[in-house]
């Protein structure tokens, strides 16, 4: 993986993802933050959207305590349907403005080189489909699907000419 930037995505309700997926709330949270400091001591930029109480949010506030690291958080600052003051601004070291909440998703990707995926909800299921569109022409790029925070991978004919690399824990790790 290129020592760019990655951006993270995840669900924003960490409580319905582990009921959903019957994985231990307080396990998922260990391992999140597991991830997040070795992606911190490997030096990675992150790009993220940081809901408050969110599978994010929790990767960047374990990745933060690590120093030389860097946060850019996407804002829809000019949103006036549905604001943004859920997200949590003081954990970004810069956040950037991408209009609205419709134009988020695609933000997200365009600004990164990697995804990594805390796993599945609504949004995330969006930003991975947004590849599709925006990174057609990159060969480097990869969204890496951590199968410990899944319960099931994409449907074939959704994952169909994405370049999704379902991976365990343990190996992502050893590859960072």
């Amino acid at each position: 993986m290129h020592k760019h930037n990655l951006g993270v995505v995840g669900p924003a309700d960490v409580k319905k993802l582990c009921s959903q997926t019957g994985m231990d709330e307080q396990a998922y949270i260990e391992k999140i933050k597991q991830l997040a400091t070795k992606i911190a001591e490997r030096g990675y930029e992150i790009i993220l959207t940081p809901d408050k109480n969110s599978s994010v949010e929790t990767f960047a506030k374990a990745y933060r305590e690590h120093p030389g690291t860097k946060i850019t958080g996407i804002f829809p600052k000019e949103d006036k349907d549905f604001g943004f003051g859920w997200l949590n601004s003081e954990i970004c070291d810069v956040i950037e403005n991408c209009g609205t909440w419709t134009e988020q998703e695609s933000y997200v990707v365009k600004r990164s080189q990697n995804l990594l995926c805390l796993g599945f909800s609504r949004g995330v299921i969006i930003e991975i489909c947004k590849t599709g569109m925006f990174w057609k022409n990159r060969t480097d790029s990869k969204i890496f699907v951590i199968r410990d925070f899944i319960a099931e991978k994409l449907p074939h004919y959704i994952a169909e000419g994405l370049p999704i690399v379902y991976v365990k824990l343990e190996a992502f790790l050893k590859t960072l």
